[in-house]
């Protein structure tokens, strides 16, 4: 009885020995199964956390290739920066110029305001002609072949009136500009004495001057004509700002009576026709390029 009971006994602690090993077993399953959960999440942020470093890799190479770019920017900006402060002192020195020539500019004015009105009695002359236009083609009982040849004759006449004014204004700007530009500059050195150069700190000033009241009237291209001073005006090497007003004078009278021969010219010469100066409604601004005059260099 006693060897039965031992055995029986043994059987109950395997039956629980097996029942806490499967208990136990149950669990460990559980933390696996909890522990691979875990790790597949910890997966996940490490793929998160490597597309961020990459992301971050390239935003730095970015950095980097921004912050290149600024220095060089910055560079720039400070060779622009020492060209300003050259131009500026130039520029310093121009208005000091300029202060002087405001005063004298008013008499210049009164002068040009005597041209407006000359230009206005032609405006009314032409107004005339108009009117005359009306006139006789209301007066024309005739047949229409008469009527045409009224009315073609009329126009030919307003066409070269209109080409006369436009010519006489031309010259007259051509003739007084000097005038203009004693009174101006009259106080500057090289007004004074005309051999004297113009100098590099004034010569755009009287540059710009000469544009303003005859270069663009005649649609004369200061380039070009800087180019026929050097070519044939100017001795060999010397700057343009070196001319003295004497030369300046000669040369630009000269070029522009070019121009009017080549916008007027004989019967004999070359250059635009009436055709040419209807087509541009009498401006020359409305001429087309290679229509105007231009110097040619030969050297």
């Amino acid at each position: 009885m006693k060897i039965v009971l031992n055995r029986h006994s043994r059987v109950c602690s395997f039956i629980e020995f097996t029942n806490d090993y499967n208990a136990t077993l149950g669990e460990y399953k559980e933390q696996n199964n909890f522990l691979e959960a875990e790790n597949y999440r910890y997966g996940e942020y490490t793929k998160t956390l490597n597309q961020t470093v990459d992301n971050l890799v390239v935003e730095l190479v970015r950095a980097t290739d921004a912050e290149q770019e600024l220095s060089s920017t910055v560079e720039q900006f400070k060779t622009l920066s020492e060209t300003m402060e050259a131009e500026i002192s130039i520029l310093v020195n121009h208005k000091n110029d300029l202060n002087e020539t405001v005063t004298e500019l008013s008499e210049v004015t009164a002068m040009f305001e005597d041209q407006n009105i000359q230009l206005s009695a032609l405006n009314e002359d032409l107004g005339k002609i108009v009117s005359f236009i009306e006139v006789e083609a209301n007066g024309v009982q005739s047949s229409y072949e008469e009527l045409v040849v009224q009315l073609a004759d009329t126009i030919l006449r307003k066409e070269v009136l209109a080409e006369i004014g436009l010519k006489e204004r031309m010259i007259a700007e051509l003739s007084g500009w000097e005038c203009g530009f004693l009174t101006a500059f009259g106080s500057q050195p090289f007004a004074k004495d005309e051999e004297e150069s113009i100098g590099y700190s004034s010569y755009d000033t009287v540059m710009n001057y000469i544009s303003d009241r005859l270069l663009t009237d005649l649609c004369i291209v200061r380039g070009n004509l800087e180019l026929f001073l050097k070519n044939d005006v100017l001795l060999p090497g010397m700057k343009i700002w070196e001319i003295n007003m004497k030369d300046l004078a000669f040369g630009v009278n000269l070029y522009a009576t070019n121009v009017l021969n080549h916008y007027f010219p004989g019967e004999s010469e070359t250059g635009l026709g009436r055709s040419d100066w209807n087509i541009a409604d009498y401006e020359c601004q409305n001429l087309p390029y290679e229509d105007r005059y231009f110097y040619e260099s030969t050297q």
